[in-house]
């Protein structure tokens, strides 16, 4: 009688051990679209779904600028000396993160490394592009709108310079009365001049 008790339990006990297997194994097997899923920030807090950028209307003044220079000018002539700078502008509107074409005047100074801290000092050259210089140099990259400029010293003296470092400097003068005008965050250094061969 007691064996047949205890064959009773062990089969009742693997019954159940059965069981919760089979259970298991059908919440492991329940469908993908049951579970809910929440995707949150590093807060904690629920993420927002990504909005597209305000695009500022055409009137929209232009108050901050970003200037982009090659650090290397290219030889166009074949004579060993760099004399054409490659710059890129992106004109940015109050308010707005996306960037613009507008219509007005680049301006670009080139200076010896540090003489435009001189009053009294003269700069190398001095580009000034308005109309169809500037229509030519619009230009589009992944983010957006820019201008995109060749710069030439042929057009100020010639490219014979010694080797040394210059500085160039960029405001945009919008056009039509009212506009302020708007200027690069600082210098943007590089090198002119014929660079030793490297034989």
């Amino acid at each position: 009688m007691i064996l047949g008790e205890k064959r009773n339990l062990s089969i009742r006990r693997l019954a159940g051990f059965c069981g919760a297997i089979l259970l298991a194994c059908a919440f492991s097997f329940a469908p993908a679209g049951c579970v809910t899923e929440q995707v949150t920030s590093s807060d904690g807090r629920v993420a927002s779904k990504p909005r597209p950028a305000r695009v500022a209307p055409p009137e929209t003044p232009v108050d901050r600028l970003a200037l982009i220079v090659g650090s290397k000018p290219l030889d166009t002539t074949g004579s060993g000396y760099p004399d054409q700078i490659h710059a890129t502008v992106v004109l940015f509107p109050r308010g707005h993160d996306s960037p613009v074409h507008q219509e007005g005047t680049f301006v670009f100074t080139l200076w010896e490394k540090g003489d435009h801290r001189d009053p009294g000092a003269e700069p190398l050259a001095v580009w000034r592009l308005q109309g169809e210089e500037v229509a030519r140099a619009r230009s589009r990259a992944a983010y957006g709108p820019n201008y995109f400029f060749r710069l030439s010293l042929l057009e100020h003296g010639g490219d014979r310079h010694p080797l040394s470092y210059v500085d160039l400097h960029c405001e945009f003068q919008p056009a039509g009365e009212g506009g302020r005008v708007v200027q690069s965050d600082g210098m943007r250094s590089f090198q002119i001049g014929r660079r030793r061969s490297s034989s």
